[in-house]
């Protein structure tokens, strides 16, 4: 995201590019022609509004409807219910309770930091930072329980 969403999209092609052209167009199953692609591309978006279409007067849309908001068309969509739980996902929970109990996610999370020095991995958006790397990994883990303050003034992980 950021810059990399206005990079020069030749940038990322391959240096052989031009001369293997139609290897790569083949290799992406898109044809080399343009109008060809979008004439594909509309008839695409044609069948699956006509599906849409179609569903919308049998009623078939699992809660999507055409209302008017403000004078305008606008799409609805019916909230889900809840969804049941996968039988292999409370296997996993009854499982991971009998071996060792109400195990506590932030505990999870700062331990897979110390372990793993993950929060490294974040780049931040500010223009300069007032933490340390060290100080902002574990802090991070930290100030979500109330420790921050406490950790802080101790200078240690």
């Amino acid at each position: 995201m950021g810059a990399n969403r206005w990079r020069n999209p030749e940038d990322d092609l391959p240096a052989d590019f031009e001369d293997n052209r139609d290897v790569h167009y083949a290799a992406l199953g898109q044809p080399q022609d343009a109008g060809e692609f979008i004439t594909a591309l509309q008839s695409k978006l044609r069948a699956s509004l006509d599906r849409f279409e179609q569903a919308l007067a049998e009623g078939t849309t699992g809660g999507v409807a055409i209302v008017k908001k403000h004078g305008e068309p606008w799409i609805r969509a019916s909230p889900r219910g809840k969804q049941e739980e996968p039988e292999s996902l409370m296997a996993i929970k009854a499982e991971i309770e009998r071996r060792w109990g109400t195990i506590d996610l932030l505990d999870i999370l700062k331990h897979a930091e110390f372990d793993t020095d993950f929060i490294a991995e974040f780049t931040s958006v500010a223009t300069r930072e007032n933490l340390s790397r060290t100080c902002c990994g574990a802090g991070c883990c930290w100030c979500c329980s109330g420790w921050a303050p406490t950790w802080a003034s101790s200078g240690s992980r």
